[in-house]
């Protein structure tokens, strides 16, 4: 409720700060005649309904009353002091051009969009053709890395000219970039090869377009969820919690609503997403796997933004407006969850049958008759951002995340008269600061402030159907803070760019529990951990001619271990010839904060994932090595890019969810992750395709795990040999057809012949695991669609789009683990039992969004 009512609010704020007054066009032709020499001639019927934002201001020159009308879906011809109304028609126009440099150098994949609802990339040589349908009076937008934007009217672009391009002042070497990967609003290779998109506020799809964030990233080679999930990111091998979500430079801990299965950052204010798989800069909180940097607008100190949509989870409202032109200006926006059962929505339908897979959710009666349990499901977000350029040399910005989800009375029913249920909240936070100075213009100096919290909460009973008596009850609290304050500089010069600073960091976890039982002794844990860090940062830029060069160290001091932990960084690009170049990376990571995995205490078996730090130098942190190579050949239209790498993580523990099945640990765990991945593109006309392969081995080793064994080595839960995606889309008119196919190997897992059943002195029954994930599921196979739909009516833009998951309905398997079943009460007589769980079924996903 208080999130509607904000919403209703900043609704009305906007329409009393941003919008002028709204009058009929017909009172408003009527002043315009009056206080000008002008008459109109029009059919009154036409314009009998058109109300119109009046923002004359007393300027009553036709330029001035064309810009009104363009508010409209009429056009304007002039012959005297007669100006003449009438409708535009749509008309089917070529544009076609060549973009060029100031010095006639061809510049490939510039981006050109118009109105927000047509989007095209010129080729490698710097053309672009397209036929589309347009009223003739809208604006192009062309835009390069390194190059200010311009605008041209679409009419001038049906002559095939020649446009040339001003540099900005940024200067980039020509082997830094390569646009069109993949698909329109992707970039390869700006910082460590890294890949970006430019989400431009959530319009911009990617694939299946159901505008979610994380499902987005996975359209990315080399980034997958092995459970199809939004949130659970293997990149590269590395597992979630080795990746750093970064949002507006602070950690988020937490990423997912619905137990992960949607993304909680709202991609509707969000304007680019950087993506790192091997090294990263060394700027970036120490992780060892791979980084995700979210950037909120920042655009929106000269015109105003805003957006309203819903899906078949949620609904949303954005706004980005200035409140001083090119002073002060803000975004907010918010998200809600629409639904709070499953069955109100096909799409929460398929998402439940994937997590709830055993359990029963509905209401339960007791035997008065009172409906004891009814199952919710609430979750939303807010974010918002400030700037404040308080001279022209500095300006202020603050961001702020807030989301919070609660899953009540999810019920499993595992006998006639027990019924087991939990209840699981979560709730995130982040405040971002920063302050820039620019001395010159070579250098700035900046100061920064982030605090990043997570909590989750979840309560765990075992009752009596009849009575409604608890016989067991289990609470636990997991929560993490991170408090960081940075400053810096950013100096550049010609070829030379300098990134340097020094960050102060205090993470603190926590970890409690409490268990009631009438049957059983009461116990209780707490833990809880707090440590500083300290880190000097450097990031290196040599940029000439074909070449790029970009050299990082961080290095680490943590209390209480009395130890330096250096991290340095390498990333090469060299391009040999205009459609050939050769990529190179590597570095050592460290990592201090990590997930263990404590055993299950719920009904809905959902496996304990505890945030923990290294206490001390007993306790191994996370390390990793990595080394990465390849080659992009970008030739008429076609690109291929491949990419061996070699990833060796130690400090490795048993609690890991990639070594859950093991028993003892040592400090020399290690993981190692090995690969190819090989991605082709194709562009042609209106249609857009690309087909992504990989092949790789995760292995993971573990000292003294049987006592047989010095050293048991075995493929990790994520394992995937073989992964192919094939990805399509083609734009007919305002419609864009999408089409995913993906195959992958069968996820690992220790099959029933490696376990026996032991007796000890208590005669209690245990599984023992003679052999670690020694088998694999079947394969994976999976077909999605998506249809959009994009128009633009008066100055609204508006999108529909629909996309069904899994289409074919195939039964995609995502675990298989055996546990003792219970024979006559209690453990003795216990037999095995295999239980599966199942990925995404068919879900449809639908949504449909105003914005302008």
């Amino acid at each position: 409720m208080p999130l509607r009512i904000v919403c209703i609010g900043l609704v009305c704020l906007y329409s009393s700060v941003a919008m002028g007054q709204v009058v009929s066009l017909n009172d408003l032709i009527e002043e315009i005649e009056k206080n000008s020499a002008f008459v109109f001639n029009f059919e009154q019927e036409a314009i009998e309904e058109v109300k119109i934002d009046f923002k004359l201001n007393n300027d009553y020159s036709f330029d001035n009353i064309e810009r009104l009308f363009e508010q409209t879906s009429f056009n304007l011809k002039k012959k005297g002091n007669t100006i003449l109304i009438y409708l535009m028609d749509f008309q089917q126009m070529q544009l076609c051009g060549i973009v060029v440099s100031a010095n006639r150098d061809p510049l490939p994949y510039a981006f050109i969009h118009i109105n927000d609802t047509i989007w095209l990339e010129s080729d490698e040589v710097g053309r672009f053709r397209k036929l589309v349908f347009l009223n003739g009076r809208e604006q192009a937008n062309i835009s390069y890395m390194g190059y200010k934007e311009q605008l041209f009217p679409v009419d001038e672009l049906q002559s095939c000219d020649t446009i040339f391009m001003r540099q900005s002042g940024i200067n980039f070497s020509e082997a830094v970039v390569i646009r069109g990967y993949m698909e329109k609003g992707i970039t390869q290779g700006i910082s460590y090869n890294s890949t970006s998109l430019n989400f431009n506020n959530g319009r911009n799809g990617v694939g299946i377009h159901d505008h979610d964030l994380f499902r987005t990233l996975q359209f990315i080679p080399g980034v997958t969820s092995p459970d199809d999930s939004a949130t659970n990111l293997n990149i590269r091998g590395g597992t979630p919690d080795q990746n750093l979500i970064q949002w507006e430079g602070a950690p988020l801990y937490d990423q997912g609503f619905l137990l992960g299965m949607i993304s909680s950052v709202n991609p509707f204010q969000i304007s680019r997403i950087d993506i790192y798989k091997t090294n990263h800069g060394a700027e970036f909180d120490g992780r060892v796997g791979g980084v995700v940097d979210i950037q909120l607008e920042d655009d929106f100190l000269e015109e105003t933004d805003v957006s309203a949509g819903v899906n078949l989870t949620e609904g949303h409202i954005n706004i980005a407006t200035p409140i001083m032109s090119n002073r002060l200006g803000f975004l907010i926006s918010g998200r809600m969850s629409l639904f709070s059962e499953f069955e109100h929505s096909p799409t929460l339908r398929g998402y439940g049958e994937k997590i709830f897979q055993t359990t029963q959710l509905g209401e339960v009666e007791i035997e008065n008759g009172e409906e004891e349990y009814e199952p919710k499901i609430l979750f939303g977000d807010m974010n918002g951002k400030i700037i404040y350029k308080a001279s022209d040399r500095i300006e202020l910005q603050s961001s702020y995340f807030l989301s919070s989800a609660k899953n009540d009375n999810l019920s499993l029913f595992g006998s006639a008269n027990q019924n087991l249920s939990d209840e699981i909240s979560t709730n995130s936070s982040i405040l971002s600061s920063r302050i820039e100075f620019t001395f010159n213009d070579n250098l700035t100096l900046f100061g920064a402030h982030t605090s990043s919290s997570y909590d989750l909460n979840s309560k765990f009973s075992l009752s009596n159907i009849d009575s409604g008596v608890v016989s067991n009850l289990t609470e636990e609290e997991n929560g993490v803070s991170d408090y960081q304050y940075k400053v810096g500089l950013h100096w550049s010069k010609g070829e030379l760019e300098t990134r340097a600073g020094y960050i102060f960091d205090n993470k603190r976890t926590k970890y409690e529990r409490e268990f009631y039982s009438s049957l059983q002794q009461d116990d209780s844990v707490e833990r809880k951990i707090s440590k500083t860090f300290h880190h000097v940062f450097i990031d290196q830029v040599l940029n000439y001619g074909r070449n790029y060069l970009q050299l990082g160290l961080r290095t680490s001091y943590a209390t209480g271990r009395n130890a330096l932990y250096f991290s340095p960084s390498i990333s090469h690009r060299i391009k040999v010839s205009p459609s050939f170049i050769i990529k190179t990376g590597g570095g050592i990571y460290h990592q201090f904060i990590r997930q263990v995995y404590e055993p299950v205490n719920n009904g809905l078996q959902l496996e304990n994932a505890i945030w923990s730090l290294s206490t001390d130098s007993s306790e191994p942190i996370l390390s990793s090595k990595k080394v990465s190579s390849g080659a992009i050949i970008n030739w008429q239209g076609w690109l291929i890019d491949t990419d061996v790498y070699w990833h060796h993580s130690t400090g490795l523990i048993a609690q890991n969810p990639n070594l859950r099945n093991a028993l003892i640990v040592d400090s020399n765990n290690t993981l190692d992750s090995r690969g190819i991945d090989v991605l082709l593109t194709k562009k042609e006309d209106n249609w857009n395709g690309s087909l992504f392969y990989s092949l790789s081995e995760n292995k993971v080793s573990l000292q003294s795990i049987f006592e047989e064994d010095e050293t048991a080595t075995f493929f990790a839960n994520n394992n995937q040999t073989h992964i192919l995606r094939m990805n399509s889309s083609y734009e007919w008119k305002r419609f864009e057809f999408g089409a995913t196919w993906q195959i992958k190997s069968g996820l690992p897992f220790s099959s029933k012949e490696s376990i026996s059943i032991t007796q000890d002195d208590d005669d209690l029954y245990e599984l023992q695991y003679e052999e670690v994930n020694n088998s694999k599921l079947k394969n994976y196979q999976r077909l999605d669609v998506s249809l959009d739909y994009r128009n633009r009516w008066r100055k609204w833009n508006y999108e529909i789009g629909c996309s069904m998951i899994n289409l074919l309905d195939r039964v995609n398997l995502g675990s298989q683990k055996s546990i003792i079943a219970e024979g006559d009460g209690s453990l003795n007589g216990g037999n095995i039992v295999e239980i599966q769980k199942t990925l995404l079924p068919r879900t449809f996903i639908f949504h449909a969004r105003v914005y302008f």
